[in-house]
């Protein structure tokens, strides 16, 4: 690993998603973050925003935004806010989802794209969303991802990173800076 960077961000892959185990994965995951900078806590307090967006209480620059799908749950770490999604590809209506749920723009981008460029879109949305800390609280239809029929790099004064990481899995990166991404197995 390369001399760490403030803006860099680190993604925790752990296998399976029993949610009896996301604490103790989270926690084991702060402070191997937290330790790389030279912080040494021995236990975070986790608390909730006005829209539900999890923190540490005694923040640190420590920032992280969880997300699980198929066969994993990830934890993405940054010392600034962060949103994170992954989605794993699956054999969904997504013609009828994209045109509920889509901005127009990204609709017509799904029609002529197909089902993987769904899943991009949503990750794009989803970390955005969890960046902003509103969830699926403000519509998704509000805002579109989509520039000239491509995923966009930046929403606003953010950085959007999508991921090709994992056939049969999207993932998406969102926070102010971005310099490095690393993915760190863990158990």
């Amino acid at each position: 690993m390369n001399t760490l960077n403030f803006y860099d961000v680190f993604v925790y892959i752990c296998k399976g998603t029993d949610p009896s185990l996301r604490n103790r994965r989270l926690q084991k995951c702060a402070r191997h973050f937290a330790g790389l900078y030279g912080d040494e806590i021995n236990c975070y307090t986790e608390k909730y925003g006005n829209y539900g967006k999890p923190y540490f209480s005694e923040n640190r620059g420590v920032h992280y935004s969880i997300s699980h799908s198929g066969d994993y749950w990830m934890c993405a770490f940054h010392k600034e806010p962060i949103g994170f999604d992954i989605q794993e590809h699956k054999a969904i209506d997504f013609i009828n989802i994209a045109k509920h749920w889509y901005h127009p723009q990204e609709y017509e981008t799904v029609l002529e794209k197909g089902a993987n460029q769904f899943y991009d879109i949503w990750c794009a949305k989803e970390s955005y969303l969890k960046y902003i800390g509103m969830g699926l609280r403000q519509p998704m239809k509000d805002f579109s991802v989509i520039e000239e029929n491509k995923l966009k790099n930046r929403i606003l004064d953010t950085e959007l990173v999508n991921i090709s990481r994992k056939p049969g899995y999207s993932l998406c990166i969102c926070a102010e800076k971005i310099i490095n991404i690393y993915f760190l197995v863990y158990f």
